[in-house]
């Protein structure tokens, strides 16, 4: 009788939302990204059609938020 053992590899995947707020705090751009474990993305926002102003750039992940304040 031949015995098989079995490997279960799990792929570590986290969902990261990058959102661009303005000073009235709506949200004018966002996007999704769902990254595997010690993986990079490295993207661009069109920033063209938003008027002059402040506003911030918000990563979000679980519970976790980093922000930066930008001026266009």
């Amino acid at each position: 009788m031949k015995q098989y053992n079995k490997l279960l590899l799990f792929t570590y995947i986290k969902r990261y939302s990058c959102i661009i707020v303005n000073a009235l705090g709506e949200i004018v751009l966002s996007k999704d990204y769902f990254l595997q474990k010690s993986k990079t993305i490295t993207d661009n926002f069109n920033l063209k059609n938003l008027a002059s102003g402040i506003y911030q750039l918000q990563v979000k992940s679980g519970d976790k938020i980093s922000s930066v304040r930008f001026v266009k």
